[in-house]
């Protein structure tokens, strides 16, 4: 039996790749390392490790979860600059506190793509900067020095807004170990994250079928149709030098068909502690997509928000911007019924797995195939079962 006190990955279910564990290690002992998912985890270099246990006893995953003193309120809502909210994926409220933060002399950080369309974390010191921040991004992102680089912009006395994954919000507050006065988290109400192999692999094949050079934008969920009928939009340069955009429905395209169907997430996101009303930020943002029932009267299909205030500093900061915003406060009940309902959408057993050891040896569409067959099996029987338990 090992006596080792650094952090070691046993059950990849339990590890959501924040890379609190590496970025503590004032060794260096740690790399967080892709697997033949595509998916980070750690590795420890034994000859580096000094055994301090620093590593475990950040892991966001090995501690209990704190019930907030504050209780969360709830609003739909949409930012009524016509651009900026035509420009992002819902209703455009993070342009707004990334824009108070940079009022205030402070930095954003967030996830955008890079030069090969690759997705990881960067600082924005001002609007054009955090302009690349905005929009969905279903890919899960690197964040590789980050939190170092957070935590020496708080010690500046400088507010910072990091926004990112419940998981990511976590590992960020695991790795700083106190609280700032000046930093302020907001997450989403996540569907889970495919791996950055998995992206590179599809890029690759719509490079091939439509003869791309190069990409020129992305977008995941454009509002070409509205925000209902988002379009997943690839701008592009094909050859013979001509400038087109390939197009698809959200439901058709390849890549966006396996997040949907919960098939192309990462293990720990099947059983992800973050799947309810109560999140590891100041503020939670995501689609109002019950808009029926919770605010029928905002809808435009512009996009629309849900945000969840979970801290005094995000009610706060939602006043505000409050006075540039449409919006509407939600019935907390409502809304926690609608999310725990939802929750369990999702398990093991939606073939995620199988899907990542078939698409090493087959065509990535074939092994599409055979995996959202299985999947639909399993959102049958999962259907089945609770009529039957009725």
């Amino acid at each position: 039996m090992s006596d080792s006190k650094h952090i070691h990955i046993t059950n990849k279910t339990f590890c959501t790749g924040c890379s609190a564990c590496e970025q503590v290690c004032a060794h260096g002992a740690i790399r967080m390392r892709q697997d033949y998912e595509g998916f980070v985890y750690p590795h420890v270099d034994s000859k580096s490790c000094i055994e301090c246990g620093l590593c475990s006893k950040t892991c966001p995953q090995k501690q209990g979860r704190k019930q907030r003193e504050e209780k969360t309120e709830i609003y739909a809502a949409y930012n009524t600059n016509e651009n900026v909210r035509v420009a992002s994926t819902s209703g455009g409220l993070f342009s707004m506190f990334a824009q108070w933060v940079l009022s205030q002399g402070g930095v954003v950080f967030g996830a955008a793509f890079t030069d090969t369309w690759m997705v990881r974390h960067e600082v924005a010191k001002i609007e054009s900067e955090y302009a690349r921040f905005r929009g969905s991004k279903y890919v899960q992102s690197d964040v590789t020095g980050i939190y170092k680089q957070v935590k020496a912009d708080l010690q500046q006395d400088v507010w910072v807004l990091f926004s990112g994954t419940p998981c990511q919000i976590d590992g960020l507050k695991a790795y700083l170990r106190k609280n700032y006065e000046k930093l302020l988290t907001i997450d989403l109400v996540c569907h889970g994250v495919p791996s950055p192999k998995l992206w590179g692999k599809f890029l690759k094949w719509l490079k091939g079928k439509y003869e791309v050079l190069h990409f020129k934008d992305i977008r995941f969920r454009a509002k070409t149709n509205g925000w209902e009928k988002c379009m997943v939009e690839f701008d592009c340069e094909t050859k013979g030098n001509a400038i087109d955009t390939i197009r698809f429905a959200w439901a058709e395209d390849l890549y966006t068909s396996l997040f949907e169907h919960g098939i192309s997430l990462r293990p720990s996101c099947n059983q992800c502690k973050y799947r309810s009303i109560v999140h590891p930020s100041d503020i939670t943002l995501g689609d109002c997509w019950h808009f029926q029932t919770y605010a029928p009267e905002l809808f435009d299909n512009k996009g629309l928000s849900m945000i969840m205030l979970h801290t005094e500093k995000g009610k706060q900061l939602f006043k505000e911007i409050s006075t540039s915003l449409v919006y509407k406060q939600l019935d907390y009940k409502i809304v926690a019924e609608q999310i725990a309902a939802e929750a369990g959408y999702y398990s093991e057993s939606s073939g995620a797995r199988e899907f990542y050891m078939l698409q090493n040896i087959l065509p990535l569409k074939v092994a599409t195939k055979f995996a959202k067959r299985k999947s639909l099996v399993h959102r049958i029987k999962s259907k089945l079962n609770k009529l039957i338990r009725r």
